[in-house]
């Protein structure tokens, strides 16, 4: 890990870094994406090196945010909650229609963005009419969705680090998780 942030410093448009170390940088990628960034699960891996052990802390992070939707909403409301927040990794690089969240009004759902977006668990990002500065928002357009964090996001879709690689590769959530990597970067 030493030898790739010692080469990273140096690479540029001219000087690429090599083959073996771009190899390094992406599995260690990888790695990132399947821990993310949450401090339990980021220390659990740190400690232990293990991929399943990552995922039982995700489970038990993802857990404990879903019994504490009952602190961010009524009782009628957490049914909301939780179907988007179960709805969300899937529609990952997705415009999200509330229509597609079941049997559940609209405006419900919208409430639940809302309240989820007020407990930094969900971002609702909203598509611009430009793509320079200044970037303006287009109000009547379906947003796309981004997680807490890209771990959580990869655990709740089931996925390991080896099906993540192909995935990436060779599928048409490539984008989408991409997106939600950029987008928690860049957040």
């Amino acid at each position: 890990q030493k030898k790739v942030l010692e080469n990273l410093r140096e690479v540029s448009c001219d000087k690429p870094l090599p083959s073996p170390l771009h190899e390094k940088s992406l599995d260690l990628l990888y790695d990132y994406l399947v821990v993310g960034g949450m401090p339990a699960a980021v220390e659990e891996y740190r400690n232990s090196r293990s991929f399943l052990s990552v995922k039982r802390e995700h489970e038990i992070l993802l857990t404990t945010l879903k019994e504490d939707f009952r602190k961010y909403a009524t009782v009628g409301e957490t049914k909301h909650l939780k179907a988007v927040w179960d709805l969300a990794p899937y529609k990952i690089g997705q415009r999200v229609k509330y229509s597609e969240f079941g049997e559940y009004r609209s405006n419900a759902i919208s409430q639940a963005f809302d309240i989820l977006h007020e407990a930094m668990l969900l971002e609702r990002i909203s598509p611009t009419s430009r793509v320079k500065p200044p970037l303006i928002k287009k109000e009547k357009s379906a947003p796309k969705i981004l997680g807490l964090d890209i771990g959580l996001s990869i655990s709740q879709l089931g996925l390991t680090k080896d099906q993540l690689k192909g995935k990436l590769l060779a599928s048409d959530r490539e984008g989408g998780i991409w997106e939600a990597f950029v987008g928690q970067e860049i957040q």
